[in-house]
């Protein structure tokens, strides 16, 4: 199924994610297809562990045996998102994003400026967070790309993650204490890519808020007319 979707990007097909954490753990189709496998943090009871191939192996896509990170797909990834106002993490967060490059098509019309919030009154950052590695250039955040993000991607819009300390330590390459993001932002490689960053997103569409739908019209309506750069 992801590499149908991939190919499907590569060939100029436009994919928006609403969501967040929307491909984090790889599955296996077993029984003659009647069923879906998934060992998550427990993968190494996977019988395919035991066989030293891991490319199906049951586990984060971003793990380091399976070495294929949602970011390559979606731009982000849970790995450096994470909860906000869920499992305690950022229980007093503001639900919101702040935005970074409000120029961007993506907040054409919606009179955002940078460092603004929006979606807060809704909560549109909420529970599950996807994100990506970043760094502060010149006062705004830049994917470092070592966790798979595409060159090209743009950090639109941000909101602090964290993940629980008993769903990351049991990877043996997570850094402790480590502070994520949810991030809204948009790539192209061959298609253009878009995603919210959030499970949540949907409740500024419930809530009636003009700004979140506003941008999910412009995303609908700029990925609707085929090839279009992501950076105009």
């Amino acid at each position: 199924m992801r590499d149908h979707l991939e190919a499907f990007i590569g060939k100029g097909g436009n994919v928006a994610f609403f969501s967040g954490n929307s491909v984090c753990w790889q599955v296996r189709s077993e029984d003659g297809g009647r069923a879906l496998t998934s060992w998550k943090q427990w993968y190494n009871m996977d019988p395919v562990f035991k066989t030293g191939g891991y490319d199906t192996l049951s586990t984060l896509w971003s793990h380091h045996l399976v070495n294929r990170p949602e970011n390559q797909l979606t731009g982000v990834g849970f790995l450096f998102g994470g909860y906000h106002k869920s499992h305690g993490q950022f229980m007093d967060g503001s639900g919101a994003y702040t935005v970074h490059r409000p120029d961007h098509w993506i907040f054409k019309d919606t009179e955002l400026l940078r460092d603004q919030e929006f979606g807060g009154k809704n909560t549109i950052v909420g529970y599950e967070c996807d994100g990506c590695e970043m760094t502060m250039v010149n006062g705004l955040p830049e994917p470092t790309h070592r966790d798979g993000t595409p060159e090209n991607f743009i950090i639109l819009a941000t909101a602090p993650a964290r993940w629980h300390p008993d769903d990351s330590e049991w990877y043996d390459e997570w850094e402790k204490d480590r502070i994520g993001a949810a991030v809204i932002g948009v790539y192209t490689r061959g298609g253009t890519v878009v995603t919210v960053g959030s499970t949540d997103w949907a409740h500024g569409l419930r809530g009636d808020d003009p700004v979140v739908e506003k941008i999910t019209r412009n995303v609908i309506d700029k990925l609707s007319r085929g090839r279009d750069p992501c950076n105009k």
